[in-house]
């Protein structure tokens, strides 16, 4: 394709209609007949309860969240926050947030954010990421904000805020991640058949 040309037709549309909707404030929806594309209103305040639910039941069943104590303090389309108290079982040596633990919850905010805006019945999983750690997570509390960039019907692409949180509340930017995540099909993996 020509440079400063849309791609294809289809693209150029989709992207005009979600445009469209944006300037209009129109709830998360399927845009046209026929397409899985959906767009991301900029006043979107609550998501389907049903995909609500789902996604919640989805953050309880992850070993990961439960191990290192996370929780859920926001979920809306196309945004995920969640937050974890610092203990020493997710320190580094220096008493602060391991960067694993960093990682960790920006991965699965992101993730999060982006099954907002997938069917209902689907599932996500992470395809790549990149993590640039800013700064020591020195806090009582470490919070991944995940932002959707861009919602695709089979990839998405999500920005994450870290901050670690200190006992009265001032946020500290500590990390940043961007996340490619794929949309499947609903399906047990083998670790999941075993736990049945």
């Amino acid at each position: 394709p020509r440079r400063g040309r849309w791609p294809t037709t289809r693209g150029a549309e989709m992207w005009a209609a979600a445009a469209t909707a944006a300037r209009a404030s129109l709830p998360l929806a399927r845009l046209a007949p026929g397409k899985a594309f959906r767009c991301l209103s900029a006043r979107a305040a609550s998501i389907d309860p049903a995909l609500d639910s789902e996604i919640r039941h989805s953050f309880s069943e992850q070993g990961m969240m439960a191990t290192i104590g996370a929780s859920i303090a926001r979920l809306v389309p196309g945004e995920c926050v969640l937050e974890a108290p610092f203990s020493s079982a997710v320190s580094q040596q220096h008493g602060a947030f391991h960067g694993g633990v960093t990682a960790s919850l920006a991965d699965s905010a992101a993730g999060y954010a982006a099954k907002t805006l997938m069917p209902a019945g689907s599932d996500v999983l992470a395809t790549g990421f990149s993590v640039s750690l800013l700064r020591p997570a020195v806090g009582s509390l470490l919070r991944a904000k995940a932002t959707v960039l861009k919602p695709g019907k089979t990839l998405t692409v999500s920005t994450v805020e870290v901050f670690a949180v200190d006992d009265a509340g001032k946020e500290t930017f500590i990390a940043t991640m961007q996340q490619t995540s794929i949309c499947i099909a609903r399906r047990p993996f083998q670790g999941e058949a075993s736990r049945a």
